[in-house]
């Protein structure tokens, strides 16, 4: 069995994409072969690479934590991003810029903490697109703020 895909890939040393091979145990009620294993082998295309798989936002409460996520398109998949939204929204600030300069253009996704307490948070950040193979990109937030030394 065989298949194919499209995924979003870290590594850009990768950039031809990579061999997928899964495993599934199927269980049946044939005394003679109880049991079934199943592979399915593909390649993955690349669709982007994203500088990291997630947001990860670690401080102390009080000061100001933010990090970036760089998206470079494949020239083969090009992709306009229409709208970005988040599940929740309530811990962070976000923002995305286009840089035009390049062709495919980069985009560049800003995530700040907004939370003023201690304590850890995860949310969605959810950027819909043009693109028939992925319409929707999530990128995962989670925010780990600390209790600040006493002064």
């Amino acid at each position: 069995m065989y298949t194919s895909g499209y995924g979003i890939e870290q590594d850009p040393s990768k950039d031809r994409g990579y061999a997928l091979v899964k495993t599934a145990q199927v269980y049946m009620n044939d005394p003679k072969r109880p049991r079934v294993d199943l592979t399915v082998r593909g390649k993955v295309k690349m669709f982007a690479h994203f500088s990291s798989r997630d947001i990860i936002l670690r401080g102390k409460a009080g000061e100001k934590i933010v990090s970036e996520l760089v998206i470079n398109q494949r020239p083969e998949h090009q992709f306009k991003v229409l709208n970005i939204t988040a599940r929740n929204g309530r811990d962070i600030k976000y923002q995305l810029e286009t840089m035009l300069r390049t062709k495919p253009p980069v985009y560049v996704l800003t995530v700040e903490n907004k939370k003023t307490t201690p304590g850890n948070y995860y949310d969605t950040i959810y950027l819909m697109t043009d693109s028939a193979i992925h319409p929707k990109i999530q990128v995962i937030v989670r925010g780990y703020i600390l209790t600040p030394p006493p002064s």
